[in-house]
Formats: structure tokens, C-alpha cells, sequence
């Protein structure tokens, strides 16, 4: 039979720092990939991330660097540090590598504003049972002049569960934009702001 799976999401990150140990290193992170051989888990896909480096190609397997899920966003920080974001069940989180991608530590951006059970599709319009799935980020940019790293990210207000009347039977209903700030290159972040 044939191996086949989705290889979407794809996010680049290119390190042009040239303080960096890492400068140079282009990071390629997706939400599925196949792996050359099984992760810690067992798993022979799952997301993961490839680094090319010095004309080499690396790949790194989610849960062997610490990445569960795969990420949203990707950027470079300060002196190389690799930043990846992404909203988990109960939070928006990022994993933060200073050893250029062979490990990662999650660290808490902001919690979610309710459980995040499956309502990330949002209904087209009030007249269809078509759903639309929203990337709520969160996304990730530095102002190169300060070193301040922003995230943003769209929350919704209600989760609607087991409406027959929709595709998916579980939507998110009425999102805001938030988003946070670190001055310290992503290990603590300001209270959410709320922006629309």
C-alpha cells in the first residue's frame, strides 16, 4: 500500500542574526511530516521541523524536541533563539530553543479564554451549516529596533456544542483579537490586551 500523509502548514523562520551561533540556519516547520524512522513514541509522522544548516538538511521529530503540536508561527529572536507558537487545549504557548532546534522549552504565552474542545470552525453565515477553520494563531513578530517580540491571536467568546444543524456540530462563536508582549526574548509575556 501506499504511505501517503498531509504535509501542510508550512512556516519558515531564516536566522540573519549575525550575533547568532545559528546565523544562516533556515528552520521549515509543518504540521505533518514522515519521519525517517519512529519518534520516541513510536510514531513514524507527526509535525516536526527541518533545519538546514551549513548546506545540510536535519529533520527533527516533534516529540523527540519537545513539540507536540505543530506550531503557527515561527521566528528567530535575539542571538538565535528559536521561537515557535502555538494554541494548545488550554493555552497559547511557545516553545523556545537556544540550542538551534534540538530542544525546546514550552513556556505560557496566555491562557485560553474557554476550552478549546474542537471550536476552532467558525460558521460561514448565519444562514449556512458550512464551517470555516479559523487560525487563531497565535502569530509571532519582533521590532528589530527594540528586541520586542509581539504575539497575537483571535479567542472566541462561546463554543457551541452539538448544534444539528452544522457540519461540525461544535463552532466557536464571536472572536476577539488579543495580543501580548516580552521584552526578554520570549520567556515572560504581558497580560493579554484585547484589541478589537
Amino acid at each position: 500500500a501506499d504511505v501517503w500523509i498531509i504535509f501542510d502548514r508550512p512556516e519558515i523562520a531564516i536566522d540573519n542574526d549575525q550575533n547568532s551561533p545559528y546565523f544562516n540556519s533556515i528552520y521549515v516547520t509543518v504540521n505533518g511530516l514522515y519521519y525517517d524512522s519512529p519518534d520516541l513514541s513510536g510514531l513514524k509522522q507527526g509535525p516536526g521541523m527541518y533545519i538546514i544548516r551549513n548546506g545540510l538538511i536535519t529533520q527533527k521529530k516533534g516529540w523527540d524536541v519537545g513539540i507536540q503540536q505543530p506550531p503557527t508561527s515561527v521566528l528567530i529572536g535575539k542571538n538565535g533563539v528559536l521561537l515557535l507558537a502555538r494554541i494548545l487545549e488550554n493555552e497559547k504557548v511557545l516553545f523556545r530553543s537556544t540550542d538551534g532546534g534540538n530542544s525546546f522549552k514550552e513556556i505560557k504565552i496566555a491562557p485560553n479564554k474557554i476550552d478549546d474542545d474542537f471550536c476552532w470552525v467558525a460558521k460561514l453565515s448565519s444562514t449556512s451549516n458550512r464551517g470555516w477553520f479559523v487560525d487563531r494563531g497565535p502569530e509571532l513578530v519582533m521590532d528589530k529596533s527594540t528586541g520586542r517580540i509581539y504575539a497575537i491571536w483571535a479567542d472566541f467568546n462561546k463554543c457551541i456544542r452539538n448544534d444539528p444543524n452544522f457540519e461540525y456540530r461544535t463552532r466557536g462563536f464571536d472572536y476577539d483579537i488579543f495580543i501580548s508582549y516580552s521584552d526578554d526574548n520570549g520567556l515572560i509575556w504581558s497580560s493579554p490586551i484585547k484589541i478589537s
